[in-house]
């Protein structure tokens, strides 16, 4: 059986990028930019977050210090921890967000529907098509091995029937681990291959877009303390979690 795919490799900023979507965005190290409490502050509404916090227009000049990338556990929806260090320089210059450097990385988002349950095969033929390793000549399925974003293992039957690419064992699994819900949760997985060379794959999850309840509820007190040190005289440095979903 494949290893999992390393760590470094599913904190990779390309896969995690891949995860948070085409509308996620992350600032380089050492980029100027400016923190906003009231932007950081949308991401807890519905969670009662202090209304001062939806109401001010304050902004504090920052450089970016570090950037640690995450998935929340149990719902794999990845977030950045970012610290950021109070800028007392006069001029703030462009905020430099990295760009990607070439990479053999390809990724593929399957939405699911409802008739996408754990109890059916999941049609992939695009997948297949783009990020599964071929069949073996002649053959018509092959066992693939696979990680999600923690590194936990996953084998699935690829199936070809009728022109179609299905996968059947290990699709229910993995459905159950995540506790999917394409009835009421709109749910995309992404399904990464990290190289070319490679036969294993990583799959990721995309929730519906918004703040949900959970992560509004955990993000106040970090709201609270990281606009309370941006507002504070002679402070260094602050925290700021930021979810781009």
């Amino acid at each position: 059986m494949a290893a999992p795919a390393a760590a470094d490799l599913l904190l990779d900023r390309a896969v995690w990028l891949a995860c948070a979507g085409p509308f996620a965005r992350l600032p380089s190290v050492d980029a100027k930019v400016y923190y906003f409490p009231r932007g950081h502050a949308d991401q807890c509404r519905g969670a009662n977050p202090p209304l001062h916090l939806l109401l001010q227009d304050a902004k504090q000049r920052c450089t970016v210090k570090s950037i640690e990338l995450h998935y929340r556990p149990t719902t794999d929806e990845p977030y950045a921890v970012i610290t950021l260090d109070h800028d007392r320089e006069l001029e703030l210059l462009p905020a430099a967000i990295q760009q990607e450097e070439p990479t053999e990385m390809r990724y593929f988002v399957r939405h699911l529907t409802r008739t996408s349950d754990d109890r059916s095969p999941l049609s992939v033929t695009s997948c297949a098509l783009s990020i599964f390793p071929p069949l073996p000549p002649g053959a018509h399925n092959q066992l693939l091995e696979a990680a999600d974003v923690h590194g936990h293992r996953y084998t699935f039957n690829h199936s070809l029937q009728g022109g179609k690419h299905r996968l059947f064992a290990g699709w229910s699994r993995y459905c159950g681990d995540k506790k999917y819900n394409v009835v009421l949760d709109r749910i995309a997985v992404v399904f990464i291959r990290p190289r070319a060379a490679e036969a294993r794959f990583i799959i990721g999850s995309r929730r519906g877009p918004g703040p949900s309840l959970h992560i509004a509820t955990d993000l106040v007190g970090n709201v609270v303390q990281a606009t309370q040190a941006a507002a504070a005289a002679g402070a260094q440095s602050f925290t700021v979690i930021y979810y781009p979903r």
